[in-house]
């Protein structure tokens, strides 16, 4: 494992144990970093709970789509990543998540969100 990435793992971990599971942004953001380490149904655990507390919150509705991408639950991944474009239309990388969702789609047509 390189060094960077254990350094990012154990930091990762540090922060993840003083998170307060109330905090959406929070649970948010240690989702993003459990899917950098590759601590994939880890970061889908935190960023689910982060939907719970906060659900128009782009960046956990971004991770947990991209957690059930890698997880390939290829429905659910469409449709968080969906909401996400919609909850942050103007993102940097909405051309890359549009791409996403395409590949992952494929023949799949899934009902827009409520």
């Amino acid at each position: 494992m390189p060094i960077e990435l254990r350094e990012v793992t154990r930091a990762t971990v540090l922060a993840v144990c003083k998170l307060d599971a109330g905090d959406g942004e929070s649970m948010a953001s240690a989702a993003s970093l459990l899917l950098r380490a590759g601590k994939v149904q880890q970061a889908a655990e935190y960023a689910e709970r982060a939907v719970e507390v906060s659900p128009q919150n782009p960046r956990a509705r971004r991770a947990l789509g991209l957690a059930h991408q890698r997880l390939g639950h290829r429905d659910r991944a469409i449709q968080e990543l969906s909401q996400y474009l919609q909850l942050a239309p103007h993102s940097p990388d909405r051309a890359e998540v549009e791409r996403q969702i395409e590949e992952a789609r494929g023949d799949l047509t899934i009902p827009a969100p409520r």
